[in-house]
């Protein structure tokens, strides 16, 4: 990658915490506050600590980090989020299947709503 390259990436770089290091004891939760939400809903809890509550900080992650329980909490805490889900995270929510959307246009795209138990 070229360097004017990188700099146009940077520029959309808001949030990196390069302090948190992946271990196995990531996956505890550090008080009983909050629900375990497996390693990369809790290390997303854990950057995110400090951020004050509604005050409409944008969250962006990819699928290693995302889950429905960890979009659900941030809702409940203020904090609007975006990412990409793996398909064995969606609890039963209904989308089209691969083969059917291989078959429309590119840039198609499919939304549905499921329902998430309550965390606290």
């Amino acid at each position: 990658m070229g360097q004017q390259r990188f700099d146009k990436i940077k520029r959309f770089l808001h949030f990196n915490d390069n302090s948190e290091v992946y271990q196995r004891k990531a996956t505890l939760v550090e008080d009983d506050i909050e629900p375990d939400l497996g390693v990369g809903g809790n290390i997303v809890l854990r950057l995110i600590s400090t951020l004050p509550e509604k005050m409409n900080y944008k969250i962006y992650f990819d699928n290693w980090f995302s889950g429905l329980k960890l979009m659900s909490l941030l809702k409940i805490k203020g904090f609007p989020c975006i990412g990409t889900l793996n398909k064995a995270r969606l609890k039963g929510c209904p989308l089209l299947k691969d083969s059917e959307m291989k078959k429309r246009e590119r840039g198609t795209s499919d939304s549905g709503l499921t329902f998430i138990p309550a965390l606290l």
